[in-house]
C-alpha cells in the first residue's frame, strides 16, 4: 500500500506520482476540474453577466469581453499589489537590500498584467 509522507498540501500525489496510474490519476483530477468550472460558469457567471447586461443596458459582447478580462486579472493583480506593497514596507523598515527592486519589479507586473488583460484579452475576443 503506499503511504502519504508529503501531507495534505499536495493532497498525498507526490507518491503516486512517477507510475503510470499516477499520471492518470492527475489527468482524471485536471478533466474533472476543468468540468466543474464549466458547469459552475454555466450556471452562475452566464445568468450574472446577462443581468450586468440588462441593467446596465451593455452590449453582451462588449460586457463578455470587459468583464471576462477583468475576472481574469483580478487575481493577478492583487498577489502583485500586496506583494508590492510587502516590499515597500521592507524597504522603509530597512530589512532589504533588494526591496527596491522588488518593488520596481511589482508596479512593472501590475501595469503590465492590466495592460494585458484589458487590452489583449478584449482585442482577442473581439477577432
Amino acid at each position: 500500500m503506499l503511504g502519504c509522507n508529503s501531507g495534505w498540501e499536495n493532497l498525498c500525489l507526490d507518491s503516486i506520482d512517477g507510475a503510470w496510474y499516477g499520471v492518470l490519476v492527475e489527468v482524471l483530477v485536471l478533466l474533472y476540474s476543468f468540468a466543474a468550472v464549466a458547469i459552475i460558469a454555466d450556471s452562475h457567471l452566464v445568468p450574472a453577466l446577462e443581468t450586468l447586461c440588462v441593467r446596465w443596458g451593455v452590449r453582451e459582447d462588449v460586457a463578455g469581453a470587459s468583464f471576462m478580462a477583468f475576472g481574469s486579472a483580478a487575481p493577478e493583480i492583487v498577489i502583485n499589489t500586496i506583494s508590492t506593497l510587502k516590499a515597500m514596507v521592507a524597504r522603509e523598515r530597512g530589512s532589504s537590500q533588494n526591496s527596491s527592486d522588488d518593488t520596481a519589479m511589482g508596479i512593472g507586473a501590475i501595469i503590465g498584467s492590466g495592460m494585458i488583460a484589458f487590452t489583449a484579452i478584449p482585442g482577442a475576443c473581439s477577432v
